[in-house]
C-alpha cells in the first residue's frame, strides 16, 4: 500500500466533478481564479466527467497547473487480450468485498467498511479489469444477493441498471491511478469526495473539502424529479411497510448521503461559503472542529469601477446558465407581468444555452408565447462587464444556489438584486449579525413570477429605494466579499496542510486503512 510518497507531481491535487475546465459557470470560474492567484503553489487536476465525454477545456490553463487527468465516471480499464482466461482474482476480490458492499447498500456501513473496501482494492488494483468487476459471474452473484436481500419487490431490470451505474461509479474511483501530491482539495462530495477519501485512506495525504452548494441536497432534488428513475415494483404481498416503501430513488439518495458522510469524515478541513451550509455539513457527519466558512470573493477593482450609464430605459438582467435549476421560465413570466407596468422595459438573459438545449428552446417558445421577443434580449455567453453599466437590477430566480457570484459582482457595481431565498442570498442582500448596512435588494419566494415582478417594479419605479439598496449592497460587498481575502485564506490553508503532511513522517494517519 502506497503511503506518504515523497516524490510528488504537484503541491495540490484538485478533484473536480463535472466542472472546471470543461464547463462554464460559477464554480469553474471560482476554481480558475483560485489557481491563478496561488502562483507559488502548483496544481494537478483530476477531472471526473460523464461517460463518453468528448469536450475540450474552455479555460486557458494557468502555468502553475502541472498536469490533468480525466476520469470518465464508471470507466474501469479493460483487458484487450482475447485469449485472457479469468483468474481467481475476481473470485477472491468479491469474497472479501461482498460483506462491506452489502452493508453499504443496506445502510449499515461504517467508516471501517469503507476503509476495508479501499484496502481490498489496493491489493487487487493491478489484477482486476472491467470484466472482473462488472461482468464476471462473481460480480453477478453479489448483485443477485444484494438485490434479494434489499429490494426484491423492485423490478429487477431497474435495480440492475441502477446498481451498475452506482457501483460502477464507485469502482472507477477505487481503480483510478492518481499520482501523489502534497495536498488534496475536492470541490464537492459525491464521486469526487469518494476519491478524496480513498486517497486519504491510501496515503494519509492531508485533504480539504470545499462545498459551494451541498452536493447531497442538490442530488436529492435531481433524483426526486428524475423522469428516468421510475420505480415499477413487482407485485408483492409484503406487510413490511418500511421495506415495501424503499424505492430506487431511496437507493440513489442513500448512496450519495453515505458518500457525503465518508468525505466529511476523511477531510482535515471542511469549508462552506456561508454559515447555514456549515450547519448542514455538520448535520451530515462533518466534525464541527474541522468546519469553517470562507466566503466567495470578487474582484472589487474590476466590478467596483463600473460606471452606470444614464442613456437607457429601465433595464433588468438575468445572468446565468439557461438550465432548469436556474428557473429561467419564472424570470420570463415575471418579465411578462412587469412589462405591463413598466414601459420601455429591456430584459436581458446573459448566459450560455448549450448545456441543456431542450430547456433553452422551451424558454424561447415561452418568450414567443408571452409576446416578449422585443423586450427580452438573449446574449449567449458574454462578458457581463460590458452589460452591467446598462443594468438597473439583476434577477436571480434559481431553485438552488450556494453563494452566487453574480449578486456580489453586481453589488460591487452598486446594482441591487432581486433573488430567491436560496443559499446565502439572504446574507448577501440583508446582511447578518453585526452587519448594519441595510437592505441591498429584495428576497422573493421560489417560482413566483408575481413576487419577482413586484420587487422589480419597486426597485425600478422608486428611485429612493433603489439608491438605498445600491449603497447598502456596495458597502457590504466591499467589506466582506473581497477576492484577496478569499485567496489569502486558501493560501494559508494549503500551506498549513502541506506542512502538516510533511510532518507526518512514518506515523500512521488515523484515516489510513
Amino acid at each position: 500500500m502506497e503511503k506518504h510518497v515523497s516524490e510528488t507531481i504537484a503541491d495540490v491535487c484538485m478533484v473536480l466533478e463535472g466542472t472546471y475546465p470543461f464547463v462554464h459557470g460559477g464554480v469553474s470560474s471560482w476554481v480558475h481564479e483560485l489557481i491563478c492567484n496561488q502562483q507559488d503553489l502548483t496544481f494537478y487536476l483530476v477531472c471526473i466527467v460523464p461517460p463518453g465525454f468528448k469536450g475540450e477545456p474552455c479555460f486557458k490553463m494557468p502555468d502553475n497547473i502541472k498536469g490533468m487527468q480525466v476520469i470518465p465516471l464508471g470507466y474501469i480499464r479493460k483487458n484487450h487480450n482475447p485469449f485472457r482466461f479469468i483468474s481467481n482474482h475476481a473470485k477472491e476480490f468479491f469474497k472479501k468485498a461482498r460483506e462491506p458492499l452489502r452493508r453499504m447498500v443496506k445502510q449499515e456501513s461504517s467508516d471501517e467498511d469503507f476503509k476495508r473496501i479501499v484496502s481490498i482494492f489496493d491489493s487487487y488494483r493491478d489484477k482486476l479489469d472491467h470484466h472482473d468487476l462488472m461482468n464476471s459471474e462473481y460480480a453477478w452473484d453479489v448483485l443477485i444477493e444484494i438485490y434479494s436481500e434489499t429490494m426484491p419487490e423492485i423490478s429487477f431490470i431497474d435495480f440492475f441498471w441502477s446498481w451498475r451505474t452506482l457501483i460502477g461509479g464507485l469502482f472507477s474511483m477505487m481503480m483510478a491511478e492518481v499520482p501523489p501530491t502534497k495536498c488534496i482539495h475536492s470541490i464537492c462530495t459525491g464521486y469526487a469526495g469518494i476519491l478524496l477519501a480513498r486517497l486519504k485512506a491510501d496515503r494519509g495525504t492531508p485533504c480539504i473539502l470545499t462545498e459551494h452548494g451541498i452536493y447531497t441536497t442538490e442530488r436529492r432534488f435531481e433524483i426526486a424529479f428524475a423522469d428516468w428513475l421510475i420505480d415499477q415494483k413487482t407485485f408483492s404481498m409484503s406487510v413490511n411497510k418500511k421495506k415495501q416503501n424503499y424505492e430506487l430513488r431511496d437507493l440513489w439518495t442513500d448512496f450519495f448521503v453515505q458518500y457525503g458522510r465518508i468525505c466529511y469524515q476523511a477531510s482535515d478541513a471542511v469549508i462552506s461559503l456561508f454559515s447555514d451550509n456549515k450547519n448542514i455539513q455538520i448535520s451530515g457527519g462533518a466534525d464541527p472542529a474541522k468546519c469553517s466558512v470562507i466566503p466567495n470573493g470578487i474582484n472589487i477593482k474590476k466590478f467596483g469601477s463600473i460606471i452606470p450609464s444614464n442613456a437607457h430605459g429601465p433595464t433588468v438582467a438575468f445572468i446565468g446558465r439557461i438550465v432548469p435549476i436556474k428557473d429561467v421560465k419564472t424570470y420570463i413570466r415575471a418579465i411578462s407581468l412587469l412589462s405591463k407596468n413598466v414601459p420601455d422595459l429591456t430584459a436581458y438573459i446573459i448566459g450560455g444555452y448549450d448545456e441543456d438545449p431542450e430547456y433553452y428552446h422551451e424558454c424561447l417558445d415561452l418568450i414567443e408565447e408571452e409576446y416578449l421577443t422585443e423586450i427580452i434580449k438573449l446574449t449567449g455567453k458574454a462578458d457581463i462587464v460590458k452589460y452591467l453599466p446598462e443594468v438597473d437590477v439583476v434577477v436571480l430566480s434559481s431553485i438552488s444556489e450556494a453563494q452566487p457570484l453574480v449578486l456580489l459582482e453586481a453589488g460591487a457595481a452598486g446594482i441591487p438584486s432581486v433573488a430567491t431565498n436560496v443559499g446565502s442570498c439572504r446574507e448577501i442582500l440583508e446582511g447578518f449579525e453585526g452587519d448594519n448596512f441595510g437592505q441591498g435588494g429584495v428576497l422573493v419566494p421560489l417560482s413566483s413570477p408575481q413576487a419577482i415582478a413586484d420587487a422589480l417594479s419597486k426597485l425600478l419605479l422608486d428611485d429612493k429605494f433603489h439608491a438605498s439598496c445600491s449603497e447598502a449592497i456596495k458597502k457590504r460587498v466591499y467589506k466582506y466579499y473581497r477576492s484577496e481575502d478569499q485567496f489569502r485564506s486558501y493560501h494559508d490553508l494549503y500551506t498549513s496542510m502541506i506542512k502538516c503532511g510533511s510532518s507526518l513522517g512514518g506515523n500512521k494517519n488515523p484515516w489510513q486503512a
